[in-house]
């Protein structure tokens, strides 16, 4: 049971600070809540009666509408970032939802100080969970980020000089063919401008016809 004469009414059991910050501002914010929603659930036990009561249900149902949702974004940013202990923190989002389903139960059936058991509860979760398992997912999270822009990087780097290196040897073709054309058009058939053309794209990409008229006109 939560002592009533050991904090003053309406205190802050948890602190808001850097320890809890995740750097992932949708789950940051989510998390903000949580410790408002505990904070508020611990003071009206503090207050205890109807207040508690009345705090509780209304802790517990905003807990079950919400967190199926809270830990699905979590759980889909584990698997965007490969995240090796997504099965562990997976397993402890199980738990945490079957601990809400029991101390609904239990009040439900009657037992005392329910209320008081899952404000303990939850200040646990923020504690260990939210300040020591979410808060390493977020450094995991924050580094893999990092390795993604480099790589983003990188790739389109690499696909710019591909493309520049397509694009100049396709012109100096086309100028060729230019050439051929204006030097005696009598030999310089669509056919054998398009099997030329062909054979330098290679098999990804083949002209018709249709396309030497283009090519004439550059």
């Amino acid at each position: 049971m939560i002592n009533r004469d050991s904090q003053a009414p309406d205190s802050k059991m948890i602190v808001w600070n850097d320890n809890l910050v995740m750097g992932i501002k949708l789950i940051d914010d989510q998390h903000r809540e949580f410790v408002n929603m505990t904070n508020e659930l611990y003071n009206a036990c503090l207050k205890g009666g109807d207040e508690a009561v009345a705090c509780f249900k209304k802790t517990i149902q905003m807990m079950a509408n919400h967190i199926k949702e809270i830990f699905k974004h979590e759980e889909e940013l584990f698997e965007q970032s490969a995240y090796p202990e997504t099965a562990a923190h997976k397993a402890q989002h199980r738990e945490f939802i079957k601990t809400i389903l029991d101390h609904e139960k239990k009040f439900r059936e009657g037992v005392r100080f329910v209320p008081n058991s899952f404000a303990r509860y939850l200040m646990e979760w923020v504690s260990s969970h939210i300040a020591i398992d979410d808060k390493k997912f977020g450094i995991y999270y924050a580094e893999k980020i990092d390795e993604m822009k480099i790589t983003a990087q990188q790739t389109q780097k690499l696909l710019m000089g591909v493309k520049k290196v397509k694009l100049l040897a396709f012109s100096m073709l086309l100028t060729h063919l230019k050439e051929m054309y204006a030097k005696d058009s009598s030999e310089v058939t669509v056919k054998n401008c398009v099997e030329v053309i062909n054979t330098f794209l290679g098999k990804n990409r083949k002209v018709m016809a249709a396309d030497y008229i283009i090519i004439k006109s550059l």
